[in-house]
């Protein structure tokens, strides 16, 4: 049987060649016990609130960082006569000029963002300051009251930061309730 004739007989019976997506790291049946235990509990609390702006999932902050390019490479297709040929385009550096950028951001909005200095690694340091700026940020878009309402910054699953900015007295300087993360399968990510 020949290589053709297997592959026509493959696009008979409708298969497609399709290449799996990388996942961060398999889940075994511990992480998704946790995983579910978190998620039950955060719909628990958001159940038992009441008012539709202080119900809890309402009141999530998440950060992220996100790498930068300084230049934005784009490549774009032209309109030619079919004997011409299309300008050639020069391809950039293997090791272009970046940045981080921290982005915080709620249910409705983008609540702050800030483009980090380059060589500056992301600590305790820079961390709690940025936390202060979006209360401060949040203040002033949303007036809220402290006795019933507070929102809550999430940190994000990992990072040098995640086990020392939120222990002990960070958590009565921030006032503010960090929320459990249990790790993911990037899978069920895309739908």
């Amino acid at each position: 049987m020949s290589c053709d004739h297997k592959l026509n007989n493959l696009h008979s019976m409708r298969f497609a060649k399709k290449l799996g997506a990388w996942a961060p790291h398999e889940l075994n049946k511990s992480n998704k016990e946790n995983r579910l235990q978190i998620a039950s509990q955060h719909l628990d609390r958001h159940r038992v609130t009441r008012g539709h702006k202080q119900r809890f999932l309402y009141r999530i902050v998440t950060e992220d960082e996100k790498w930068c390019l300084y230049i934005n490479m784009y490549q774009r297709k032209e309109w030619r006569v079919p004997t011409d040929t299309p300008k050639p385009r020069v391809k950039h550096d293997l090791h272009p000029k970046k940045t981080i950028v921290s982005v915080w951001w709620d249910l409705e909005s983008m609540v702050h963002w800030q483009i980090l200095e380059r060589n500056v690694t992301f600590n305790k340091e820079l961390y709690i300051p940025q936390v202060h700026r979006v209360k401060e940020a949040f203040r002033l878009k949303k007036p809220i009251d402290s006795c019933t309402s507070r929102q809550t910054p999430k940190p994000r699953t990992g990072g040098p930061f995640a086990s020392t900015v939120f222990s002990g007295p960070c958590i009565d300087e921030l006032s503010s309730l960090p929320l459990p993360i249990a790790p993911y399968d990037g899978r069920y990510l895309r739908q």
